[in-house]
C-alpha cells in the first residue's frame, strides 16, 4: 500500500488545490481555478417509511419525518439477516443555492439507490432508474431555484419484488437479499457550460453520448508508456466554442508532474465533441497488486485561453496479460490469481456500508492473501473500487444476475434492455480503474444463448476494447457454447476441474468459485467443530492446488468472503455460512490459510511474514496440529519445551473421502503438519515461524479456562464527523490467558457515552463463536465516545473512539520498499495484529526502541523493543492495519497535503 486519499469534496464555489510539497528537481503540478464544485448531498435528509401520498410536492410537510444521512437502507436487519425489507421508502432533502449559481449546470449524482427510483425536484418529475447497482443522474439546471430560496429532493426508493428488474427474474430470485434505500452518496456537481460531463450523462437519453475520460495504455514498459486519454466535452453555452485541452500527469505522492499536453478543439453547440491525447511518459512506477503506483490525470477544459471546467481521473498504468498457455502476467510478470468472491452485504447495514468500511474491505481481502476479486454478483461500490486501486486488488466485476436468470427472462426485451444498460452503466463507470481487470458481461451460471450472450459481449467489447469479457459458468458445462473472450467455470470439488482450456479460442481461464457450500451440510459456520472448520480450510488449499497444476489455469477464486444473506429457494432469511470470515468479518481457520499464501505480494513470504496455529488446543482437538505461515520453517514449542521444526507439509490432503489422494499440495506456501502434539492442560503452544533460521513471525495457543472477561478492539478506533464513518467494535470473550474461547456465548449488552457516535446493531447480542459486534457511526459532532460492553459474570471492558472534524485534505506518504536485509533505521510497513504485538524482521538490526507511526504520520506508540517483540498491551486499539515502524530517532514522516477538488 503506497497511498492512503479520501475523495469526498467540501464543495468550494471555485476549487484551487494547493501546491504540494516542493522538490528542486522536478516541476510541481499546481492546480487551475474553475468553476467545478463537487457538493455534498449525503446529510439531512428526511426519511418515511412505506408509501406517503403527495411526498413529491415541494411544498409537502415533512417536518415530523426521521433525520437521516446517507448511506441509508430502508430498515436496519438483525445479525440474523431475518427482517430485511421488500417495501419501499420516501427521501426528501431541503437546500438552497444563491445567485452565484444562476447559469451553472447542476448536476444531481445518484452514486446508486434500490431498487426502482423515482426523483422529483421542486415538484417535477424526472425519468424512472431501474437497477439498485449502479450510478445514475440528472441536469436539473432549469428546476432549481437560485435566489436563496428552498429547493426540495423528493425520492420515493421502491425494493418491491420485480421480475423485470435485474438482478431478478420470474423464476426464484437471487442468492442474495435486496435492501433497498439510498444506499450510497449523492452529490450535486457544478459546472459552466463548457464543460466534461459525467461519464453515465446521457442514460437518460439511450447512451447516445459519452462523458467524462477513458485512459487506455500502450508501449508499456518498466518505466514508460503511452498514456491515451480520450476526454468529452459538452457545450451548451448557446453558440460554437474554440477550446483548448491542457493534460497533466502528476505523482499525488511527490507532486511532480510526469507530463503535460495540449490539445485544441472546436466544440458545436448543444453537442459533445470527443478530443483524444497521447502522451509519452517515462520515468514512471507502473501499477501491479505488488506494487500499486497511483497517479493523477488532470485536465482543465479551456474557452479559448480562459479555464472554466477541470476534470480529475486517478489512473494505475499497467499491462494485464491474459495467455490461454500459461496464465495471467501483469507488466511482463508472471502471477497465479488467488483470491475471493465478494458480496456487498454488511451486518445490520444490508448495502448502506459507508465508504470507509468499503474501503477497510479492500485492505483487508489484500491483507488476508488476496490477489484478486470477484465482484459477485454485481457491481460494486465506488469507495470499494477506490480501496482495490490503492492496496493492489484485481477485480473481476459483472453485471448483477445469477443463476436462476434462465431462458425466461433472457428472451424478455424489457429485461435484457434493462440489463444492457446495466452493462453500459458499469463499464462507463469502471473503466478507467487500475484494478478492474475482466467484465463479467454474462449471466451467473445462466443458460447460455447466442441469442443473448453474443450481443452482450460485442457490447462490452465496443464499451471497453482493452479488457477481456466473460461469464462465470455452472459447473461440468464445459462442453458449452461460450461466446465470451475468456472462460470462466464454477468447479467446487477437487479433482472437477478440466485438464485443459474447454475453449482453446479463449485468452484465458480461471476457476471462478470453489469449496463454499460443498460438504458439511452445505455450511461451516463460525461455530461449526474445530474440525469442519480445518476441512474448510483445507478443501480451500486443495482446491487452490488444483489451479496451479494447471499452467494454463490462471488461478482460482473461493466462494466466498464473507457470510451472507439469502433467501433463494425459501421464503425466510436466512444466512449462508460459506464465507472465510463470517457475517461480522471476523476469520475462520480458511481465512488463515489464505493469508498464508501472500499472494497480494506475490508470494514472497518475507514481506509480511505470518504463522498461526489453527487449532484452539482444547482436549477434544485434534492431536495432528495444523499451522499456517508462509515461512520457511517453522518451530512449534510447548511453553519452553521444543516440539520441532519442520519444513512445509509434502503428504496428500484429505477432506471426508474427497481430497487429492496419492497428490501433495501444489500451494506456495504449503501448511505445517505436527502430529500427534497431545493436548495438556495449563500450557501454551508457540509457533515461531522462521526465514533464513530467524524468527520472523510468532503465535501462541493456550489451554483455555473459564470465560472472564470480554476483550474490544475498534476497527478503525478513530472516525470523521461526517455522519457516516462507521467503526466496528468486536467483542471477543476471553479467559485469563487472553485466550478467545470459541464456544463461548455470552449474551454481550453494549452502552456507549458521547454524542460524537451512535450505536447501530443489535443490543443486546449474543456472542456466536466467542464473538460479537457493534457499530459505531460517527455524528457530524467531533469528539470522543465510549463504548463499555458488559455481560453477567465477566469483566467488563471499554473502549474508546476519537471522531475528529473532517480532514480538508487529501493526504498521501511515500513508503519505502520493504526488504528483509534494510537497516532498520530505514521506515519499514507492517501489519499490526489483533494480538497487540509485533514481530521485528530477525535479519535486521535490533533497536532499543521504536515508534509506531500511522499513514498519515501520527505517532500512535513508542516503546522499548523486548526480544523482537513490540507489545502493545490490550488497550492500545491497534487492529489490522497497516502502519509505519521506525526507530524513536528518525523523525516522523511528513505527509504530503493538497486540498480536496
Amino acid at each position: 500500500m503506497t497511498i492512503r486519499s479520501f475523495f469526498t469534496n467540501v464543495g468550494a464555489a471555485a476549487v484551487c488545490i494547493a501546491l504540494l510539497v516542493q522538490s528542486a528537481a522536478a516541476v510541481q503540478f499546481q492546480s487551475v481555478q474553475t468553476g467545478r464544485e463537487k457538493l455534498n448531498f449525503d446529510l439531512d435528509w428526511k426519511y418515511r417509511k412505506g408509501n406517503q401520498q403527495g411526498a413529491e410536492a415541494a411544498n409537502f410537510n415533512d417536518g415530523s419525518w426521521e433525520s437521516i444521512n446517507l448511506p441509508h437502507t430502508l430498515q436496519i436487519v438483525s445479525v440474523n439477516g431475518d427482517d430485511v425489507d421488500r417495501g419501499l421508502g420516501w427521501y426528501r432533502r431541503h437546500f438552497t443555492l444563491d445567485d452565484s449559481y444562476a447559469g451553472k449546470v447542476l448536476t444531481l449524482y445518484f452514486e446508486g439507490a434500490m431498487q426502482i427510483t423515482t426523483v422529483w425536484i421542486n415538484g417535477t418529475q424526472l425519468q424512472v432508474n431501474y437497477g439498485g447497482f449502479h450510478p445514475f443522474c440528472y441536469d436539473i439546471s432549469q428546476y432549481c431555484k437560485t435566489d436563496g430560496s428552498d429547493n426540495v429532493i423528493a425520492a420515493k426508493v421502491d425494493n418491491a419484488i420485480n421480475n423485470l428488474v435485474p438482478p431478478e427474474d420470474p423464476v426464484t430470485g437471487t442468492d442474495y437479499e435486496l435492501y433497498g434505500g439510498l444506499n450510497k452518496d449523492v452529490y450535486l456537481i457544478v459546472t459552466e457550460k463548457l464543460y466534461v460531463p459525467q461519464a453515465i450523462h446521457s442514460w437518460n437519453s439511450g447512451w447516445d453520448e459519452q462523458g467524462g475520460q477513458f485512459i487506455t495504455y500502450n508501449n508499456v514498459t518498466s518505466n514508460s508508456a503511452t498514456v491515451k486519454v480520450e476526454t468529452w466535452v459538452k457545450n451548451i453555452s448557446g453558440i460554437a466554442a474554440d477550446g483548448k485541452l491542457v493534460t497533466t500527469i502528476y505523482d499525488p505522492v511527490t507532486g511532480e508532474v510526469v507530463q503535460t499536453d495540449e490539445a485544441t478543439f472546436n466544440a458545436a453547440n448543444n453537442a459533445v465533441t470527443h478530443v483524444t491525447q497521447s502522451i509519452n511518459v517515462s520515468g514512471i512506477k507502473l501499477w501491479a497488486p505488488w506494487n500499486p503506483n497511483m497517479y493523477q490525470v488532470y485536465t482543465v477544459v479551456n474557452d479559448g485561453d480562459t479555464p472554466v471546467d477541470h476534470y480529475t481521473t486517478r489512473i494505475g498504468i499497467r499491462e494485464i496479460t491474459w495467455n490461454k498457455n500459461s496464465g495471467a502476467s501483469v507488466n511482463g510478470t508472471p502471477m497465479k490469481i488467488i483470491g475471493l468472491n465478494r458480496t456487498n452485504q454488511w451486518v445490520f447495514l444490508g448495502h448502506a456500508c459507508p465508504n470507509n468500511q468499503q474501503r477497510r474491505d479492500a485492505e483487508v481481502l489484500r491483507e488476508w492473501g488476496c490477489n484478486f476479486v470477484r465482484c459477485s454478483h454485481y457491481p460494486m461500490d465506488d469507495a470499494f473500487y477506490d480501496g482495490c486501486d490503492s492496496v493492489g486488488l484485481l477485480l473481476w466485476v459483472e453485471v448483477p444476475s445469477w443463476h436462476c436468470c434462465s431462458t425466461q427472462p433472457t428472451t424478455n426485451a424489457t429485461w435484457v434492455g434493462r440489463m444492457k444498460d446495466e452493462l453500459r452503466f458499469m463499464v462507463r463507470n469502471g473503466r478507467n480503474r487500475a484494478s478492474i481487470a475482466i467484465w463479467g458481461a454474462g449471466l451467473n451460471e445462466g443458460a447460455k444463448s447466442q441469442a443473448y450472450d453474443q450481443p452482450m459481449n460485442d457490447m462490452c467489447l465496443d464499451e471497453d476494447p482493452t479488457r477481456p469479457t466473460s461469464a462465470a459458468r455452472q459447473a461440468g458445462t464445459e462442453s458449452s457454447n461460450n461466446f465470451f473472450t475468456f472462460y470462466g467455470q464454477n468447479e467446487f470439488t477437487p479433482g472437477d476441474l478440466p485438464n485443459a482450456n474447454p475453449d482453446p479460442n479463449c485468452v484465458g481461464f480461471m476457476n471462478t468459485e470453489h469449496t463454499g457450500h460443498m460438504f458439511h451440510g452445505h455450511s461451516i459456520r463460525a461455530t461449526s467443530s474445530e474440525q469442519e472448520l480445518l476441512d474448510h480450510a483445507t478443501m480451500m488449499a486443495c482446491m487452490t492446488s488444483d489451479s496451479r497444476d494447471r499452467a494454463w489455469c490462471s488461478g482460482s477464486l473461493g466462494w466466498c468472503a464473507f457470510d451472507y444473506y439469502t433467501h433463494w429457494n425459501t421464503s425466510v432469511h436466512w444466512r449462508a455460512v460459506h464465507g472465510v470470515f463470517d457475517v461480522m468479518h471476523i476469520p475462520k481457520f480458511a481465512a488463515y490459510f489464505y493469508k498464508s499464501q501472500s499472494g497480494g505480494d506475490n508470494y514472497d513470504g518475507s514481506i509480511h511474514p505470518m504463522v498461526k496455529i489453527a487449532n484452539f488446543y482444547q482436549q477434544n482437538s485434534p492431536v495432528d496440529r495444523r499451522v499456517y505461515s508462509n515461512c520457511d520453517q517453522v518451530r512449534l514449542s510447548r511453553g519452553s519445551t521444543v516440539i520441532g521444526t519442520q519444513d512445509p507439509d509434502t503428504r496428500p490432503y484429505y477432506v471426508n473421502s474427497v481430497g487429492r489422494p496419492n497428490q501433495n499440495l501444489n500451494l506456495a506456501h504449503p501448511p505445517f503438519t505436527f502430529q500427534n502434539v497431545q493436548y495438556q492442560a495449563n500450557t501454551m503452544l508457540i509457533a515461531e515461524g522462521l526465514i533464513d533460521g530467524q524468527v520472523v513471525a510468532r503465535d501462541t495457543a493456550y489451554a483455555p479456562q473459564s470465560a472472564t472477561k470480554i476483550r474490544l478492539i475498534a476497527d478503525p478506533p478513530k472516525l470523521e464527523a461526517n455522519g457516516q464513518d462507521i467503526s466496528r467494535i468486536e467483542a471477543y470473550i476471553i479467559d485469563d490467558n487472553g485466550t478467545w474461547l470459541h464456544t463461548a456465548t455470552n449474551s454481550v449488552q453494549w452502552t456507549l457515552t458521547g454524542s460524537a457516535a451512535k450505536l447501530v446493531g443489535d443490543n443486546p447480542i449474543s456472542a456466536q463463536a466467542g464473538a460479537c459486534i457493534i457499530l459505531a457511526k460517527a455524528t457530524v459532532t467531533p469528539g470522543t465516545v465510549t463504548l463499555e460492553a458488559r455481560s453477567n459474570g465477566l469483566e467488563s471492558q471499554s473502549v474508546t473512539i476519537e471522531v475528529v472534524v473532517p480532514d480538508t485534505t487529501t493526504k498521501a506518504v511515500a513508503l519505502p520498499a520493504v526488504s528483509r536485509t534494510a537497516p532498520f533505521f530505514r521506515p519499514q510497513w507492517r501489519t499490526i495484529p489483533v494480538q497487540n504485538h509485533l514481530v521485528l524482521p530477525a535479519a535486521m538490526p535490533l533497536p532499543a526502541n521504536v515508534g509506531v507511526y500511522t499513514l498519515d504520520g501520527e505517532l500512535v506508540f513508542r516503546g522499548v523493543v523486548d526480544n523482537r517483540y513490540i507489545n502493545f498491551g490490550a488497550g492500545r486499539n491497534l487492529s489490522y492495519g497497516i502502519y509505519i515502524v521506525k526507530m524513536a530517532e528518525t523523525k516522523q514522516v511528513s505527509p504530503v497535503h493538497n486540498k480536496r477538488e
